[in-house]
């Protein structure tokens, strides 16, 4: 894979965000059930996805992995809310509450010393301590749904349309961008491609380049099949035809481009879970 092959796929990835920001803006300016806050998470998402894009053309696979797990999590997030018939939100908003009833008092100890941020709503100021004056609860996940859970809900209302994509995003995003996120050997690794019994005397810069492409070139693909899974729910729950037949014809060319390109990869990336255009199983009445 070369960088032009990246570049083309790149094209076709903002085509899709192009779609996905006119089906948003149509939703903005209709009566529908989206409310405000859940409004805001869809914009997250493209938003997300122009990083993932930017950082695609600058072969950045680490960061690349870490933004698709953002835009991943978010889709899943959103969905979760529609698969619930918005009595999701009701958690999404008491989590938000929370967190920002803990702002304006955030602290860190170590046996010798706490340091603690505060706000009174209009100075921040930083202090130093002893002992802790802060006692603050370890943040809970904003639904009582894991992902496994979360999914399944997904896929009882939406079928595997929408939860296949989300399923396969998890296996390939998920662990390894948790690696790199957290700064551990194996997410550098990861970046140079040297997993799967690969030793560090095999690295060349041309074959880290090869393997960072190829993940890459992945992610794309994974995370716009994301994006359309939401894209056919939202079309199922409020109608928007017009923009799920062009996002699922850019996906088509996506998948097809980057089909051709990663062909004759080489086992070591272990980027095999993306779909065929007819593995989609998309049904229309």
């Amino acid at each position: 894979m070369k960088t032009e092959d990246i570049e083309i796929l790149v094209q076709l990835y903002f085509e899709g965000i192009k779609t996905y920001k006119e089906a948003c803006d149509f939703i903005l300016k209709q009566d529908t059930k989206i409310n405000n806050e859940l409004f805001l998470l869809l914009l997250a998402i493209s938003d997300s996805m122009e990083s993932l894009a930017i950082l695609s053309r600058y072969n950045k696979m680490r960061d690349c992995y870490v933004t698709s797990r953002v835009i991943y999590e978010t889709i899943l997030n959103v969905l979760t809310i529609l698969s619930t018939n918005f009595e999701a939100m009701d958690e999404m908003m008491q989590y938000t509450q929370d967190e920002i009833a803990k702002e304006p008092a955030r602290s860190i100890a170590t046996d010798s010393e706490a340091v603690f941020f505060t706000f009174d709503g209009n100075n921040h100021s930083v202090g130093f301590a002893k002992h802790n004056p802060i006692k603050s609860k370890n943040p809970r996940s904003w639904t009582k749904h894991n992902i496994p859970n979360q999914i399944n809900l997904i896929d009882k209302k939406y079928g595997k349309v929408a939860s296949r994509s989300l399923q396969v995003a998890h296996l390939t995003i998920y662990r390894t961008a948790s690696n790199i996120a957290h700064g551990t050997l194996y997410g550098m690794l990861q970046a140079m491609g040297l997993i799967h019994g690969k030793e560090i005397k095999s690295f060349t810069d041309t074959s880290m380049i090869e393997h960072n492409q190829q993940v890459i070139a992945t992610l794309l693909l994974t995370t716009l099949q994301s994006t359309y899974s939401l894209i056919y729910a939202l079309d199922k729950e409020i109608g928007l035809e017009q923009f799920e037949k062009g996002f699922y014809e850019t996906l088509g060319q996506l998948i097809h481009e980057g089909q051709k390109r990663l062909s004759n990869k080489s086992k070591e990336t272990n980027q095999t879970s993306y779909f065929t255009k007819e593995d989609l199983e998309r049904k229309k009445s």
